[in-house]
């Protein structure tokens, strides 16, 4: 009997792939997935075991992952509940919509780019040296050092010629050398403080399940900002990315305060009242909203290779 060796899982109606896609795909040096002919592919460690596997969109409100290598059965019941959290899967955004057409500055938004989600970062030690790797810096090169971390401390699977990366995780980074890191153009205070991070997980001090099980976000933004290095933008980053927070707005983004200008919301980066007051009356979504303001920095193309230099954000 032939083993099965994909899984299909549902979307809400408001999903929208190739917005998902598009978003993912704006010509950056992105090393964790591959996306092709409509196709995300990435690999995982579950486990101690590292997996590949390929997610397309099939009929019937569904997306398809096929395990490319590193098959078991258990792996495909994680893979759905992986990917489900990847991409945001189990919200239903017509609330959202409702809110953004009771909006003059943001009814616009919706038609646009109606069914994109959020693309969160499960991996809590990731988004986290993420958020500090592209402390200070253009988004382009934060990409860019984020490849060279992962090519010498991560793990990889070779699937018919081609090199797929994983993150590395808080035991081989803890080990990193400082003056490799410095060759690869980490300043040492981002050394200092991704060394930090890695010891913190690596010695159980900070983990996922310890923060999710805090009471309330501030209680777990406290706990974040607790991590040397990690200061408020950073903190609700992670919040929103690895956590689901639903108000979790990273204040003083460069790319977040660049759409509020486009939007006509302020003139300049000082106004907080005013982004503030635009925000409240999109309690239980402002996470959202600032991934369609990030969105719409990019125009209204579902197919794009162009580089955006000289923002800061970390999207």
């Amino acid at each position: 009997m032939k083993r099965t060796t994909f899984i299909q899982i549902p979307h809400p109606k408001t999903f929208d792939f190739n917005q998902c896609l598009f978003f993912m795909d704006r010509g950056y040096d992105e090393c964790l997935y591959t996306i092709e002919n409509s196709t995300i592919t990435k690999a995982l460690t579950v486990g101690d075991k590292p997996v590949l596997f390929r997610i397309s969109s099939v009929r019937h409100s569904k997306l398809q992952i096929d395990v490319l290598s590193g098959y078991s059965p258990k792996i495909i019941t994680v893979l759905g509940l992986y990917v489900s959290k990847w991409l945001d899967l189990d919200r239903d955004l017509a609330p959202f919509y409702k809110k953004l057409g009771r909006s003059n500055a943001c009814a616009e938004l919706t038609e646009k780019y109606k069914g994109l989600h959020l693309i969160n970062i499960p991996n809590l030690f990731e988004s986290i040296c993420w958020s500090i790797i592209g402390q200070q810096i253009n988004l382009s090169f934060a990409y860019k050092l984020k490849r060279r971390l992962v090519e010498k401390y991560g793990t990889s699977v070779q699937h018919q010629g081609k090199t797929h990366l994983i993150f590395p995780t808080p035991k081989s980074l803890q080990d990193a050398v400082p003056a490799d890191l410095k060759i690869m153009q980490f300043s040492k205070q981002k050394i200092n403080y991704l060394l930090t991070v890695a010891n913190a997980f690596n010695t159980g001090q900070f983990s996922a399940d310890h923060l999710e099980q805090l009471p309330t976000m501030k209680a777990r933004q406290a706990k974040l900002l607790s991590l040397k290095g990690i200061g408020i933008w950073s903190a609700n980053y992670v919040l929103m990315k690895s956590l689901n927070e639903p108000d979790s707005i990273p204040f003083g983004d460069a790319g977040l305060n660049k759409a509020l200008k486009r939007l006509g919301i302020i003139k300049d980066r000082k106004e907080v009242q005013k982004i503030e007051a635009f925000f409240r009356p999109f309690a239980g979504w402002q996470s959202y909203l600032t991934l369609y303001l990030w969105r719409h920095l990019y125009g209204q193309g579902l197919v794009s290779n162009k580089k955006h230099e000289g923002q800061t954000s970390r999207q």
